[in-house]
């Protein structure tokens, strides 16, 4: 994320078993095999009555430069992934406004958004070939009193054979100690290093692993949110409590344990994901 929240299958089992009835597909071809490049496409995702960039939306609230600032933050930062990854975007933001949304108030809980985005790809609005990357409104982690700054489900493989996969973006900024500030700029999503810390989670299949066990630095990730130890210096740590009057201020950019040459290791199987161009497998 860098939220505190990673949607994984397992969160919502009862809820996909639901969805699944109609049937379940997804994507099981390597994509970009042998070149490090990860194709994404952009989704802006607005109520009945929202414009693109509008403060007062119910759904996405940021403009075209503020949803360009991530994805270009996330292309910059490519390394932590693996040496010659690199994120590709056509720059095309794609506008999906959808009547069907039962809007109540600008929060909503995770599970909200998750249930039109799996509608939106049964509409056809959900490319196989890139990772998908929805703006989206105001999340809040459902049963949860805390804010979500971002979430991701990952490729799953389960009692089902798979579901799609994304990431949502919530977006604006969160006072996590007194609620949600509906004003709060955007900036702290992005200097928190949201996106980047979403994509670890795409990436990534650790969750309930524990690696180097019985070694100088084991590490287990929890099962369930898929983030590592407190206090460990890793992109899948849980993100810190934003510093509220210092809005401008970036967070260090950490990088998954161990070395794209080191098997064994989550940059390793990262990078070899990446390389293999089974990203979108599970």
């Amino acid at each position: 994320m860098i939220s505190g929240f990673s949607l994984r299958l397992r969160l919502f089992t009862i809820w996909v078993c639901i969805l699944c009835l109609g049937g379940c597909s997804g994507t099981t071809s390597t994509i970009n095999p042998g070149t490090g490049n990860v194709d994404i496409k952009v989704w802006v995702v607005l109520g009945q009555d929202d414009f693109f960039g509008d403060r007062g939306n119910d759904g996405c609230r940021l403009n075209a430069q503020e949803i360009r600032d991530r994805i270009q933050s996330l292309q910059n930062n490519a390394i932590v992934f693996g040496p010659n990854a690199t994120f590709n975007w056509d720059d095309q933001f794609n506008i999906v406004i959808d009547t069907d949304l039962p809007f109540v108030g600008r929060t909503q809980s995770s599970s909200f958004w998750v249930s039109p985005v799996y509608n939106l790809w049964q509409q056809g609005r959900w490319d196989s070939q890139k990772i998908n990357i929805y703006f989206v409104g105001n999340v809040q982690p459902t049963g949860k009193t805390a804010r979500s700054f971002a979430a991701t489900v990952e490729p799953f493989q389960g009692a089902f054979s798979e579901i799609p996969a994304f990431i949502f973006i919530n977006d604006g900024g969160f006072d996590e100690i007194n609620g949600f500030h509906p004003d709060f700029p955007p900036p702290v999503g992005l200097n928190r290093r949201t996106i980047e810390h979403e994509m670890a989670h795409y990436l990534s299949r650790f969750a309930g692993r524990t690696f180097d066990s019985g070694g100088k630095n084991p590490r287990t990730y929890d099962p369930n949110t898929e983030h590592a130890a407190l206090g460990s210096n890793n992109l899948l740590a849980q993100p810190p409590i934003p510093i509220l009057n210092f809005p401008e201020f970036q967070y260090r950019l950490r990088i998954p344990p161990g070395d794209v040459d080191s098997p064994g290791t989550e940059m390793f199987e990262i990078w070899q994901r990446i390389l293999a161009g089974t990203w979108n497998q599970p």
